[in-house]
């Protein structure tokens, strides 16, 4: 598999992002800058989440929808629960800022709305996952909705996880 500045050249122009502390740096403005960079990342997220789950309601109530079979109800159901979980966990980062703000809790904020981007991130592979399948069922058929289901979240898995796991990796060795 290429490297993903082979696939994506401006990523690997881009300034390293780290957590860790650079020259003269506090350990408040580190946290500052991770919680800043952390926001901007559920910023991102959060607009692929709200345009899945507006489709997925209007697709609801679609007269088309009315035919759709008991797997594909099912299929709707787990995409419509993953997608709300991705926006709960997405939103979350916002919410637990608003309630833990000036209680000089930072280094819990950024912990905390870390967790939260991680795990809805991972609703949101599934929330897209399951609405591809729902969609391919639907226009082709099952074989090809298990085929295009298995191929989006490999390709997920692949990006968000099993690439970057395998950098933390490597730059641990050397």
């Amino acid at each position: 598999m290429p490297e993903t500045h082979e696939m994506f050249p401006a990523i690997a122009a881009a300034p390293p992002v780290t957590y860790l502390p650079q020259p003269g740096e506090s350990r408040a403005a580190r946290l500052d800058r991770a919680y800043a960079e952390l926001l901007q990342e559920v910023r991102i997220a959060q607009c692929g989440i709200q345009i899945l789950f507006a489709s997925l309601l209007y697709l609801g109530v679609a007269p088309a929808f009315a035919g759709a079979t008991a797997a594909e109800r099912a299929l709707y159901c787990v995409s419509l629960a993953a997608s709300i979980g991705a926006a709960g966990a997405l939103l979350a980062p916002a919410a637990v800022h608003r309630f833990m703000w000036d209680h000089r809790v930072k280094d819990d904020l950024v912990r905390s709305a870390h967790r939260c981007l991680v795990t809805g991130l991972s609703f949101l592979a599934l929330a897209l996952t399951s609405a591809l399948a729902l969609i391919l069922n639907m226009a082709l058929g099952p074989l090809e909705a298990s085929v295009g289901g298995t191929v989006a979240l490999s390709w997920f898995a692949t990006l968000w996880w099993l690439g970057p796991a395998r950098r933390r990796r490597a730059r641990r060795r050397g």
